[in-house]
């Protein structure tokens, strides 16, 4: 009788474990499904109004170092759609551990988004401003255009670490970064100083070469006024 009663306990348990773990699999499949579903027309719709084409436009395609605006946006929301898949299927199955996990990680996300959002913006700043300065013309146009992309991606940086990763000291990024300015800016000042003389050595001489004789006839009558006056002492 004992040995019934224990057999159908554990019969029971095994169904019981079965049908989560079928529960489970459906909602997590689901959840999967639905994330690339979603996936897919954030990519459709990115693609109709040629949101990736606009920035290409611009220059900025190469702001978020080869990724794509479109595609960080699918996968973030794919990633999330599942992260609610997993909490969902958690608490299907009482898992506490897995509903908590997915908990934490979906809130985690949350946050992460935020400076994901700062940090795209920055770049693509950076880029915009750097590829004007670029096609400015301006003497070192390149270096400044650089230099400035960097200082601005740099404090993007800053500002999202915190929420890509709550526990992270940005005293050591920040005191790096001043060096980094510091270098930046000498580089830059000896640039200047050298694109500035160089200029002025061509305009020099082409001020020369255009009033050669007026110079050579001043100099010429110099001398001989100094010449008369040797002779009159």
């Amino acid at each position: 009788m004992a040995v019934d009663v224990m057999v159908a306990a554990y019969g029971t348990k095994a169904l019981d474990s079965i049908f989560a773990a079928v529960v489970f699999v459906i909602v997590a499949v689901v959840g999967l499904v639905v994330a690339k579903v979603v996936a897919k027309i954030i990519r459709k719709l990115s693609s109709l109004a040629k949101v990736e084409h606009a920035i290409k436009k611009r220059d900025l395609d190469k702001a978020l170092l080869g990724f794509s605006l479109t595609d960080v946006v699918a996968v973030l929301a794919e990633v999330y759609i599942v992260l609610l898949a997993l909490g969902v299927a958690g608490n299907a199955v009482n898992s506490t551990l897995l509903s908590d996990w997915a908990g934490a990680a979906t809130t985690y996300l949350g946050s992460a988004v935020q400076g994901i959002v700062l940090l795209v913006v920055g770049l693509f700043v950076a880029e915009y401003i750097s590829q004007r300065i670029k096609n400015s013309g301006i003497l070192a146009a390149n270096l400044i255009g650089m230099a400035v992309e960097v200082f601005i991606a740099y404090n993007a940086l800053v500002l999202a670490l915190p929420s890509l990763f709550p526990q992270a000291d940005t005293a050591l990024l920040k005191d790096s970064f001043s060096l980094l300015l510091m270098a930046l800016a000498a580089a830059l000042a000896l640039a200047l100083g050298i694109g500035f003389g160089l200029g002025m050595k061509d305009a020099v001489a082409a001020i020369l070469k255009r009033n050669s004789d007026a110079i050579e006839m001043a100099i010429f009558s110099s001398a001989k006024k100094k010449a008369r006056k040797r002779r009159r002492a």
